[in-house]
């Protein structure tokens, strides 16, 4: 388990979402470096902050869980910012508040979709 946060800078402006915000958690995500085909491999793999299990799209409860997608741009911020966020999640520099959904890919299965409605990234103490 990572460290905590030491300081988090609030990037995303509020914006209006498809994402009720009652349904809506908070998340530490980490990028899935598996080397197989996508979607299976290649996505994220989310845990929530604070709790010992979460939900995933397939309905097990575990840790954490795989998901094959972070759609940034419903963060609606400028490309640079979205850029800067994407690349500190990368560097497991992130956490998101989001809901999870479940979407059907043509190749692969059904595999879990976060729509993040905020995002914090870590800086420097």
């Amino acid at each position: 388990m990572r460290a905590p946060f030491v300081l988090a800078l609030l990037l995303a402006a509020p914006v209006a979402s498809a994402v009720p915000a009652a349904t809506t958690q908070v998340f530490e995500i980490t990028p899935d470096l598996r080397d197989c085909m996508y979607p299976m491999c290649g996505g994220w793999w989310i845990s929530r902050v604070n709790h010992l299990s979460l939900r995933c799209a397939d309905g097990t409860s575990a840790s954490q869980c795989y998901i094959a997608e972070i759609d940034w741009p419903a963060l609606g911020l400028d490309p640079a910012a979205e850029a800067t966020v994407v690349a500190a999640a990368y560097n497991e520099q992130v956490v998101v508040r989001g809901g999870l959904s479940r979407v059907t890919f043509p190749v692969g299965g059904t595999f879990g979709v976060m729509t993040p409605v905020r995002a914090w990234v870590e800086v420097a103490p």
